[in-house]
């Protein structure tokens, strides 16, 4: 019999499960795509933040740089540490801080570097950089130029050359007989028919001259005072001490005399002033008579002295007061007219101006009495002897040689700074050669460079000449400054010409140009009444006065290369030293 088979029951729960794990794998790859795209989400925003916190970094550092750029005070203003600090800068936050590298101060002044550390953030994202600095101060820039006006400049019957700019605040005036050979600038504007040798231009910023006031602190700290009484007063220093022989006859002696029979002595029968007078008897000879010796600080070769001394006389003859000058060369005499007397006795002015000169160096100058009788008896009194060449109300510097190791009238300075305080007196600076920066405060009106002179700075790029009041420059670059002619050794040993690198000697044969080196800063108004040789830049707070038929400037670019104090800008030059650039990791 034949066996009848069930057919398989089929089961449905395997396919339940497939289903179910068809729908978990499904799932679980969701979930795994889902993850995916959260992770790659927040990656993405990570690498944002991380680009807006490196973005903030250097935003930082251009935001500090710029403080510094624009606050001629930032080293006190910003100072040591955290300039700032969590500052909110669009999306981020930047934070810088700052130290000095060398001293550890950023507030001391210097020119040292700074390093700076700029911190960006963005959320958790943080991006630190690091640069060091370096601060350059460079010169004003009325320094870049060879002429700077505060005011403006005012041609007169002029040509005004230069090889440089010349450059206006205010205006410049260039009448038609005028002309102006350089390149020229001006804030304000042009007027006048002169002419131009290149098309003058307009600027639309004033060139920064000094502050008035303090361009003069550091050199006034740092100087040598010079009183303003110790100059030279021309004519109205007398030259001859104990004139009039009122208390006794000091300072005079018998020239040469004969023997010693000759007598001189104060005596009160005949006098032109006062009660006595001085008289001389027992005369054998002609160098029986009455003579002083003078300063020879005070006898300038090339000078008119005005000379008047009274003779009385009782006999017949003729009489001439006279100069006995020693020098190198041998001896010279000068003398006044001769004044003739009778025998009827009286007072007689032996008068005149005598121009002195001689070569070499001046050993002995004496005041005598030439008379052509030579045994009478005879007196002088109310004798008078100034310089005539120079303005009488005038304090003179010349004939000097002033420098970091010569200062006549007193100790000398290692920079080669004097400072005098003219007490509103004018001061006139005639035949020296100045090693130095001369600075004259409250000087008088007509203070004037007469020269010839020779003039340099002793420290590279400090000015010559500072002023706080108006000065006239009236040397001229045609006649030189001459040992021979006036008697100085101008380059001794100590002071070489020119001073770095020159030579030295102990003769006084030698000859200099005239010529001024470096900065002239006038507070005032500057003029030029001749020609003379400058070989730097000008800078008046006032006006520039071309007054003579040819101005001739040449630029040197010394000062603004090196600036000296008073004359450095403000506002540091910012670089960034090459290599020190690191991201700063932690």
């Amino acid at each position: 019999m034949t066996t009848l088979r069930s057919k398989p029951r089929r089961v449905r729960g395997s396919i339940y499960v497939a289903v179910l794990g068809m729908s978990l794998l499904v799932g679980v790859i969701g979930i795994a795509g889902l993850m995916a795209s959260r992770m790659q989400l927040r990656t993405g925003s990570s690498e944002s933040d991380f680009a807006v916190a490196r973005l903030c970094a250097r935003a930082g550092l251009e935001i500090a740089t710029y403080r510094m750029q624009n606050d001629p005070n930032w080293r006190t203003d910003l100072g040591n540490g955290a300039w700032f600090s969590n500052a909110a800068l669009g999306w981020g936050n930047f934070s810088v801080s700052a130290t000095d590298p060398i001293t550890g101060d950023i507030t001391v002044p210097s020119n040292h570097p700074v390093v700076l550390t700029c911190t960006g953030s963005k959320g958790s994202a943080s991006y630190q950089i690091q640069v060091q600095v370096g601060v350059s101060r460079p010169g004003m820039s009325c320094l870049g130029v060879n002429l700077c006006a505060g005011s403006g400049i005012q041609l007169n019957s002029c040509t005004l050359t230069s090889n440089q700019v010349i450059s206006s605040n205010g205006s410049i005036s260039n009448p038609g007989n005028c002309s102006i050979n350089a390149v020229s600038q001006v804030l304000g504007n042009f007027s006048g028919g002169g002419s131009y040798s290149i098309t003058p231009q307009t600027i639309t910023q004033p060139l920064m001259l000094p502050d008035p006031t303090h361009v003069f602190d550091y050199y006034k700290a740092n100087g040598t005072a010079i009183p303003y009484t110790a100059l030279y007063q021309s004519n109205q220093t007398p030259l001859v001490t104990n004139p009039s022989f009122e208390t006794n006859i000091n300072g005079w002696y018998i020239y040469s005399p004969s023997s010693p029979s000759v007598t001189m002595g104060q005596v009160n029968q005949v006098k032109e002033d006062g009660l006595y007078s001085l008289a001389i008897w027992n005369r054998a000879r002609p160098g029986d008579v009455p003579a002083q010796d003078l300063p020879l600080a005070k006898i300038r070769n090339g000078d008119t002295y005005s000379i008047t001394l009274p003779v009385y006389m009782q006999s017949t003859g003729t009489a001439r007061a006279t100069l006995v000058l020693q020098s190198d060369s041998g001896v010279q005499s000068f003398s006044t007219p001769a004044v003739t007397a009778n025998a009827n006795g009286a007072w007689l002015n032996c008068q005149g101006n005598l121009t002195l000169s001689w070569t070499g160096i001046l050993s002995k100058a004496t005041l005598t009495v030439t008379c052509s009788n030579n045994t009478a008896p005879f007196a002088v009194d109310k004798v008078s002897l100034t310089d005539a060449s120079l303005p009488s109300n005038a304090y003179v510097m010349d004939r000097i040689l002033l420098s970091p190791n010569s200062n006549p009238y007193g100790a000398p300075n290692s920079q080669g700074i004097y400072v005098i305080d003219c007490n509103n007196q004018p001061v006139t600076i005639g035949p020296c050669r100045i090693v130095g920066t001369l600075v004259l405060l409250n000087a008088g009106s007509n203070t004037t460079i007469q020269g010839p002179i020779t003039w340099e700075p002793a420290v590279l790029g400090y000015p010559a000449l500072l002023a706080d009041k108006s000065v006239i420059i009236s040397a001229n670059s045609s006649v030189g400054l001459s040992e021979a002619t006036f008697g100085v050794n101008f380059n001794p040993p100590g002071t070489p010409y020119p001073y770095v690198g020159g030579t030295s000697n102990t003769t006084a044969n030698d000859g200099f140009p005239c010529v001024i080196n470096g900065i002239i800063y006038c507070g005032g108004n500057v003029s030029f009444s001749a020609a003379p040789s400058i070989n730097g830049c000008v800078v008046a707070a006032g006006w520039a006065l071309p007054n003579y038929q040819s101005v001739n400037l040449t630029y040197n670019n010394a000062s603004y290369v090196t600036p000296p104090p008073g004359f450095i800008s403000p506002l540091p030059v910012l670089k960034p030293v090459p290599g020190s650039w690191q991201r700063v990791t932690h």
